[in-house]
């Protein structure tokens, strides 16, 4: 017998549907109008509101200004992804001796790079340098990190051991 509730839509579930929905809307098309996104996202104008209103406190969204347009009736507020809001941080562990790093924004504008030469380093040791380098870009980053991303020479086992290709 299946367990229905796994299956089970709740309202938190369609609330982040939703909400991924506008910032993907918002990310993908750039500046909008609440009354755009609304349209372009299926969802009711007072939704849409409640959303936007969220997301400007939550600082992902930004209101940009009036939309210079000769449209009759109110002029209209465009909204935009906050791309500097937040920040990322990448990892590159390709080169052996070698660690580069860099912070990027939202839309992923490398706003910082970093290179730290650690020599013939490997297992604890390399784990350091590396953690190091993620601590000292975080600590650098005027925006809170929302994540940090590590790209490895090849695929990791279980044990998080990079396997070089073959």
């Amino acid at each position: 017998m299946s367990d229905t509730r796994a299956r089970k839509l709740l309202p938190e579930h369609a609330r982040a549907h939703n909400r991924a929905l506008m910032l993907r809307t918002l990310y993908r098309g750039g500046r909008q109008s609440r009354a755009d996104l609304a349209r372009a996202t299926g969802l009711a104008r007072v939704t849409v509101s409640e959303f936007v209103a969220e997301l400007i406190a939550d600082r992902l969204v930004r209101e940009l200004g009036v939309r210079e347009d000769g449209r009759p009736g109110k002029p209209a507020t465009l909204l935009d992804i906050d791309l500097r809001s937040f920040g990322i941080v990448g990892i590159d562990l390709s080169q052996p001796e070698l660690f580069r790093g860099a912070r990027l924004d939202l839309g992923g504008e490398i706003l910082e790079r970093v290179e730290k030469p650690v020599g013939d380093v490997s297992g604890e040791q390399a784990l350091n340098a590396v953690l190091a380098l993620i601590a000292e870009l975080v600590e650098r980053s005027p925006a809170p990190v929302l994540g940090i991303g590590i790209g490895t020479p090849g695929s990791p086992n279980a044990a998080g051991v990079a396997r070089a290709r073959t």
